[in-house]
């Protein structure tokens, strides 16, 4: 980052009304400070040099410019406009019913999701460099809510990020990163947020949201689910399709669920699906029988016999009992 050389170009100062001033809305024979030092800037406004504010006489540190710049522009539009927007990231968790197919072997999915503030609204009072005489710190920028006494830091971080001790005070924060004179331009012009701008926010309650359908992103879009039926002949049927191309309003964790279950709760299901579809047990089947144990594919063990089985050997076996 450039220093103190007496080649750095600003573009902003200060009028003698102290309002930030950008150079291309500067005049030859205006009267402009610079942001840090105060000292008179001089607008070169030529046709053959891009046009920018030099010092008179002192050069000062590009890193103090950077920081007044960046805090006399976020006080400024908080000043004067009805509209000033912030878009954090909070929490959102699934909790659609469609989720209860996943058997509870995967978490629901979590994402980020925008949260969206004006904080115009949130805030009717903005002060420049004012102590908090409650906590007895003076951020760059201080928000107050005076109905509600809410209030909020703003700071602008160059080359030392938010203290601890500010952070620690449990006000929220907004901390913004500049390194450029782009960083600024965007405080005036851009939207406030988090996941374009250099932007961290600290002590900020965000309550997560809870979402009763299942996000785009899904992190279980591609888990197998198995969908079965019993025939009218008795036999079992399987459809495995993945989880984001299910069709949910059709299916029901009584008859789908994750192709990963576990052989013996693979069994049990199939046991509640065929009990609820053969009710009078028309069709002998291993899966019905007080015997079988772990579904795998098609086969069982049979604990009678000692051997693994197809579970229609029932229709055969002189052993076979069904579960009451």
């Amino acid at each position: 980052m450039p220093g103190n050389e007496p080649s750095v170009q600003y573009s902003y100062a200060k009028s003698d009304e102290n309002k930030l001033i950008h150079i291309g809305e500067a005049v030859k024979h205006g009267k402009y400070f610079c942001l840090s030092c105060q000292e008179l800037m001089i607008p070169v406004l030529g046709k053959h040099k891009a046009k920018h504010f030099r010092h008179h006489k002192a050069v000062c540190s590009y890193e103090s410019y950077l920081h007044q710049a960046a805090k006399i522009a976020i006080y400024h539009r908080l000043s004067t406009e009805e509209t000033v927007p912030l878009k954090l990231m909070r929490e959102a968790e699934c909790k659609s019913p469609q989720a209860d197919l996943l058997a509870g072997l995967y978490e629901r999915c979590k994402v980020a999701i925008p949260a969206l503030y004006n904080l115009k609204t949130l805030f009717n009072q903005v002060e420049l460099e004012q102590y908090d005489v409650n906590t007895g710190l003076k951020p760059d920028v201080l928000l107050t809510n005076t109905s509600t006494k809410a209030k909020c830091y703003i700071e602008i971080y160059v080359t030392s990020p938010c203290s601890t001790e500010k952070i620690s005070s449990g006000v929220p924060i907004l901390e913004f990163h500049v390194t450029s004179e782009a960083d600024i331009t965007a405080l005036l012009n851009s939207e406030l947020n988090a996941e374009e701008t250099d932007l961290t926010h600290y002590n900020f309650k965000l309550a997560s949201r809870v979402l009763d359908r299942c996000l785009d992103q899904c992190r279980n879009a591609q888990v197998e689910i198995d969908i079965w039926k019993l025939s009218p002949n008795g036999r079992l049927q399987r459809q495995t399709s993945s989880y984001q191309d299910v069709n949910h309003t059709e299916m029901n964790p009584s008859f789908a669920w994750p192709k990963s279950l576990a052989p013996q709760e693979q069994l049990t299901q199939l046991r509640d699906l065929i009990q609820k579809a053969d009710p009078a047990g028309m069709h002998a089947n291993c899966v019905n029988c007080v015997y079988a144990s772990n579904w795998d594919d098609g086969h069982l063990n049979c604990n009678k016999k000692h051997a693994k089985v197809p579970y229609t050997e029932a229709k055969l076996c002189a052993q076979y009992r069904s579960v009451e």
